[in-house]
């Protein structure tokens, strides 16, 4: 299985597979949160759209990861966070 590499808040870069189960759901609860910010902030000029879309795009498809992550350990604290199942992305 290929693991993601996530950079932590200070530089470090860890797999995903080898974070701690309360990382992995603070991660996701982090990357909602900038989801919900980034959304708000599509409604600029249109440099700002792009890079808030690209942006978007990226977050989302980190949240897939980590939710997936999530399920695979059988965590069940990540569906608190307002994230539907459709919303992730199964690379089971």
């Amino acid at each position: 299985m290929k693991s993601d590499m996530w950079t932590t808040k200070d530089g470090r870069q860890i797999p995903v597979v080898d974070m701690d189960d309360r990382h992995v759901l603070s991660t996701i609860r982090l990357l909602k949160r900038r989801s919900v910010i980034l959304g708000l902030a599509i409604h600029e000029d249109a440099m700002s759209k792009r890079f808030n879309a690209t942006n978007m795009k990226e977050t989302e498809r980190w949240i897939g990861i980590f939710v997936s992550e999530a399920r695979r350990r059988k965590l069940d604290g990540w569906t608190a966070f307002g994230i539907k199942a459709t919303e992730t992305l199964d690379s089971e």
